[in-house]
Formats: structure tokens, C-alpha cells, sequence
């Protein structure tokens, strides 16, 4: 019966956790992951952004539709080689025009880091560097009363979809005593 209960605690948190690290390389460890999407999310609080950070191989891309207040950092390896490509681009909402130079200075500061291969610890200080230009540029909160027809259809899609799984989770538990419930009886 403990299992079971553990296995919902993970599907309800798997359902619910939206996290924007996307290692398809698996070149972060556990512990990596952890220090990145820490890192990834004081980003996202102080700057009230959506931060994205995949790892991909050079031919495959990562775009988001319709983004705003968004960062991307794609790390890429370069097919055949131990070389990787930094991409680093921010959502057209996020005018980053004047501190280009200070942006690929931050990224040239961490250079070092990935040549010794410690992506983990690339990927974090990249983040803190550029934490450190963004501190800079002022970006201006998202205005909610200019929600698109499609966004509000988003959002609806997922209420009802998260009201599905709850209900499903819920019914589940809900067998599950009933059978629990059941054997005590019959022993």
C-alpha cells in the first residue's frame, strides 16, 4: 500500500512540475541538474522570466512558440567533435541591444569551464554571469489584460487537464483503501 502511495506523490509531482532543463545529451549529473534549474529559477524570480536550458545535438533546434519575457541557452555539441556551441537568445519583449558586448563577455568569461568539460558548473556560472548583465536591463512585467484568445484557451486546457488527473488520482486512491479496507476485513 506504501507504494502505491509513493508511485501517486511521483506521478502527481511529474504532472505538475514544469521544468525547462532539457538534458538530451545526459551530459548533467544529478547534482548538476539540481545546481542549474536552483540557478535557472533565482533567474526566472528576479527578472520574472521563463528560462530554457537544453543541452541538443548541433543539427536539432529548441524554439518556443509565441514567447515572451523568455531566455533560451542552448548548449550544442558540434556533431563528430568534443566541441560545443554556445546559443544564448532572449524573447523580442527583452530589449538586450545595448549590453550585447557585456552578454558575450559573460559568455566568454565562462569559457574555461566548458573546455575542462564541467558542463554542470558551466551551465550555473553562464547563468550567474548573465544574471549579472540582466540586473541591468529593465524589463517590464507582463501586462495580463492582453491575453491572447489562444493563450486563454491554454490556460483553460490546462485547468481542465489537471482537473482530469486529479480526479483520476483521486479515484485511484479511493479504490486502493477500499481494497486495503477489504483485505483487513477478510483477515
Amino acid at each position: 500500500m506504501k507504494k502505491i502511495h509513493i508511485l501517486l506523490f511521483f506521478l502527481i509531482n511529474s504532472v505538475f512540475s514544469f521544468a525547462n532543463l532539457t538534458d538530451n545529451l545526459n551530459l548533467l549529473k544529478e547534482e548538476d541538474k539540481k545546481i542549474v534549474e536552483e540557478r535557472m529559477k533565482q533567474l526566472a524570480e528576479e527578472k520574472n522570466l521563463t528560462v530554457f536550458v537544453n543541452t541538443l545535438p548541433s543539427d536539432e533546434g529548441f524554439k518556443i512558440s509565441d514567447p515572451e519575457h523568455a531566455m533560451i541557452l542552448n548548449l550544442k555539441k558540434i556533431e563528430n567533435t568534443k566541441k560545443y556551441e554556445v546559443e544564448l537568445s532572449f524573447s523580442k519583449d527583452i530589449d538586450i541591444e545595448d549590453y550585447r558586448d557585456e552578454i558575450e563577455e559573460a559568455l566568454n568569461s565562462t569559457e574555461e569551464i566548458l573546455k575542462q568539460e564541467e558542463y554542470g558548473k558551466y551551465l550555473g556560472a553562464t547563468l550567474d554571469e548573465i544574471s549579472g548583465v540582466l540586473k541591468n536591463i529593465e524589463i517590464e512585467p507582463l501586462n495580463q489584460m492582453t491575453m491572447t484568445q489562444q493563450q486563454e484557451e491554454k490556460g483553460s486546457s490546462v485547468l481542465i487537464l489537471s482537473a482530469i488527473v486529479l480526479v483520476i488520482v483521486m479515484s485511484f486512491a479511493y479504490v486502493s483503501y477500499k481494497l486495503d479496507t477489504l483485505n483487513k476485513r477478510k483477515k
